[in-house]
């Protein structure tokens, strides 16, 4: 949430407003690994002995390739107020949310990896 938090100040300042209330969230991770039908192998001897068939198989299931599919979403609604409009008192300043180096981060962007 705190980078979500972030993203909305970013975008406020973006659309040219000042300060921003979220209204409503939502997420959904719909990550899953997919297994891919795999095939089998057989193979055996046959003998015959007069009028009798014997067989000895084995048979090998080879799975198929596995990939991942899906993925993390969030949704945000913001409400964006410039300063001094009727309720912007109860929002959240987007500068101040972002700190000193709000400017940069509006620019470049933040960083969501764990390093």
């Amino acid at each position: 949430m705190k980078v979500a938090g972030k993203q909305a100040a970013i975008e406020t300042i973006k659309a040219g407003y000042d300060r921003y209330i979220i209204v409503g969230q939502a997420g959904a991770d719909t990550t899953q690994v997919v297994q891919m039908p795999g095939s089998y192998t057989t193979t055996g001897t046959a003998n015959v002995y007069g009028n009798t068939g014997y067989y000895n198989g084995s048979t090998v299931y080879n799975p198929g390739p596995t990939f991942v599919t899906g993925g993390h979403n969030q949704d945000l609604a913001v409400h964006m107020f410039k300063e001094g409009e009727p309720g912007s008192q109860n929002a959240l300043s987007a500068r101040e949310t972002l700190g000193p180096k709000w400017e940069l981060i509006v620019r470049d962007g933040i960083n969501t990896c764990a390093g």
